[in-house]
């Protein structure tokens, strides 16, 4: 399954992150979760890597967790653990979505971009964006170790304390990812980028029976759990 064209993972994600957007229910989210979880496995996505590459994130999605557990809270806990479950679920949907389509590589998720007819400028700026991320995590990572290495234990230090560190490391984290921003845009430039309006591909992708069976698939078992969930009919 590996060699299934960039559109058919691309469209298949989209029906399941939709319906994890949509649903709101935690027995139906669970299936998504599966769905998507088994598909970037199938694509040769590790999970596993995926969380410790995303595991400096994993704070703030735990800490949206909790928030939303505790504003969910009116008397009753079974509702502010759902809402934080419901958090939770679509959070890890997204992820194991996102690390599915990464899986495409950049030449080939590009090309597919562009043959779903977006404008070639954008496709190479969500694909940029996608590998912009981890050049980020890699920052935050990089300060803290400086940090350490002047002597600093931030797990030890009191809550108040770690919360004024993490706001210093905010500025030149973000400083840093503007300038190397900068050198992408200039290396872009530089290559004649946008020199004209549109561009060649060497190669271009073909839409085979079996990436059509399996957009079909996400597509009905989507649109159904969707359905479902707004009352149109039970499964």
């Amino acid at each position: 399954m590996k060699k299934l064209d960039p559109r058919t993972v691309m469209l298949s994600n989209l029906c399941i992150s939709l319906a994890g957007l949509l649903i709101r229910d935690v027995l139906l989210l669970l299936p998504v979760v599966v769905s998507a979880l088994v598909f970037a496995m199938l694509l040769g996505v590790n999970p596993w890597k995926v969380i410790q590459k995303l595991r400096h994130f994993l704070v703030m999605i735990l800490f949206a967790t909790v928030m939303q557990c505790v504003f969910s809270y009116h008397g009753a806990i079974w509702p502010a653990v759902k809402g934080g479950a419901v958090i939770l679920l679509r959070m890890a949907t997204l992820i194991m979505s996102g690390a599915a389509i990464a899986s495409c590589g950049a030449r080939r998720g590009i090309q597919g971009l562009i043959q779903l007819k977006l404008p070639y400028e954008i496709a190479f700026m969500v694909y940029i964006a996608l590998h912009f991320i981890p050049l980020l995590g890699e920052e935050i990572k990089d300060s803290l170790t400086a940090i350490q290495l002047r002597g600093v234990d931030i797990r030890r230090l009191p809550l108040r304390r770690r919360v004024r560190v993490y706001s210093y490391l905010f500025l030149p984290v973000i400083g840093a990812s503007l300038v190397r921003a900068q050198d992408i845009a200039c290396g872009l430039e530089l290559r004649g980028f946008r020199a004209y309006p549109t561009r060649t591909a060497l190669r271009r992708l073909h839409l085979c029976a079996r990436d059509i069976m399996v957009m079909l698939f996400f597509a009905a078992g989507s649109a159904c759990l969707i359905l479902n969930y707004y009352g149109v009919f039970v499964i």
